[in-house]
């Protein structure tokens, strides 16, 4: 890397850094260190507690640092969801004046440090292996986390229509992360166009297939939280929908972003190749890429829904049953549209990148002088 490319990378190291410590707490948010625990009234039940532990707490941040405070964890009964302390953690906790008297609530346990830990790690990796490319690539997850979590979800979190805000921020997105990496060239081009064919064959997909399995978007995790919270008016149906476009379009930039790149170095080391040539090897790149690619996104959605599947089983339901659960239909159907989208990418790509790769405009000047 340049020396800029240097600097500005031991900056964003720092800036991580700087972040894992309590910079980033909000208001009434501090960092405690457990020092005592007792459950004497938590009720035991197989992996569930119910009850409250009494708390020990030494404040480890802000202006209330080394106070010490006692306060109530409550737990009741999902692990999902429930946080339960041991003396030595460190945990997330607000802590509130109201008339005098002080209101401590445990949020959760503070894992913050450990997670910017691995991003720091997968940083340095992804710089050292890819280097300049590694580095966009960085700058361009980074951009991704920025616009999903200041951009994207406040403007549907504020009645915004999901699917048609999903779809503009995602298109700017593939935008930055593909021009970031590849630069504004052909090969760039080429992986933005055919990335936005998939964004949009799984915008018409999930608009036309999917309103007659009749999905309520209740499904999702926490949805029913977010609707309890007050957010009567959001559309979670559209909200799941938005889902399958985001889950859609990694694969399908994956897609588009090695078929520019194969097929740009294919016609380069063979600059005499016909376009019917270069088509051809295109669609032959994007059999072998897609063979894999399904079962990729096959796989992932699997792994991230194995104890619902071990759970089905376990109960001794039928294949027929368990298929027309919503709770797998809609995997099946996040997993047929984000392969279908492929199967459209990788041919439409390999059309754009021939017709963009073999256009050479001195040919065109030549024939129109000798006419």
């Amino acid at each position: 890397m340049k020396n800029h490319n240097i600097i500005l990378f031991s900056f964003i190291i720092a800036m991580l850094l700087y972040f894992s410590k309590e910079n980033i707490l909000e208001k009434n948010e501090y960092i405690a260190k457990i020092t005592n625990v007792n459950n004497e009234q938590l009720i035991h039940r197989g992996v569930s507690r119910i009850g409250s532990q009494i708390l020990g707490l030494e404040i480890l941040s802000k202006d209330r640092k080394n106070q010490k405070i006692k306060t109530l964890n409550r737990l009741n009964g999902s692990p999902e969801y429930d946080e339960f302390y041991k003396v030595g953690d460190k945990a997330l906790v607000s802590i509130v004046e109201n008339n005098n008297k002080l209101i401590i609530t445990p949020i959760s346990l503070y894992r913050v440090p450990s997670l910017l830990l691995l991003l720091i790690i997968f940083s340095i990796f992804l710089v050292l292996y890819a280097k300049k490319i590694g580095f966009k690539s960085l700058l361009s997850f980074l951009a991704a986390i920025g616009m999903i979590y200041y951009q994207l979800i406040p403007r549907i979190l504020s009645g915004d229509s999901p699917m048609i805000t999903t779809f503009i921020f995602i298109s700017i997105l593939t935008g930055i992360i593909v021009f970031s990496v590849a630069g504004f060239s052909k090969k760039g081009g080429v992986a933005f166009l055919g990335t936005i064919t998939g964004l949009i064959a799984a915008f018409l997909m999930t608009r036309l297939f999917l309103g007659s399995l009749s999905f309520t978007g209740l499904t999702m995790p926490m949805s029913q939280a977010l609707i309890a919270a007050g957010n009567f008016s959001i559309n979670l149906v559209e909200i799941l929908y938005s889902g399958i476009i985001i889950s859609a379009s990694g694969a399908a930039m994956d897609i588009a972003m090695d078929m520019a790149v194969s097929m740009e170095e294919i016609k380069k080391n063979s600059p005499n190749i016909t376009k019917k040539q270069l088509i051809k090897s295109g669609f032959n790149i994007g059999n072998a890429v897609i063979g894999t690619m399904s079962t990729t996104l096959l796989l992932a959605y699997t792994g991230g829904n194995i104890t619902m599947m071990m759970l089905l089983v376990d109960r001794g339901l039928s294949l027929n049953t368990i298929l027309n659960s919503k709770l797998v239909s809609v995997e099946i159907a996040k997993t047929l549209i984000g392969t279908t989208s492929l199967l459209i990418v990788a041919p439409v790509t390999a059309f754009i990148a021939a017709y963009v790769y073999m256009y050479n405009p001195g040919i065109i000047v030549k024939k129109v002088v000798k006419c």
